[in-house]
């Protein structure tokens, strides 16, 4: 059995990639947010170059999702 470390946020609760139901990696979502901040790209632009959803491009953009820094860091059996 591996084991893994994981992000946790104040209340103990798995954040960011290291979430059991993440889809993109951190690496994706700090691509996003650089063209998007950095180089004005919209998000329909960032999805097609992507393959992400519009939506799901938007929402990281906004901070809605993957916004939390984590509190402490965890290594559990995976």
């Amino acid at each position: 059995m591996s084991r893994i470390k994981v992000a946790l946020n104040e209340h103990g609760y798995r954040i960011g990639a290291t979430h059991q139901r993440a889809r993109h990696s951190e690496k994706t979502v700090d691509k996003i947010r650089i063209m998007h901040e950095t180089h004005g790209y919209g998000y329909r632009k960032i999805s097609a170059m992507l393959g992400i959803g519009r939506s799901t491009v938007q929402k990281v953009c906004k901070y809605l999702i993957r916004g939390q820094a984590p509190h402490e860091f965890r290594v559990i059996d995976g």
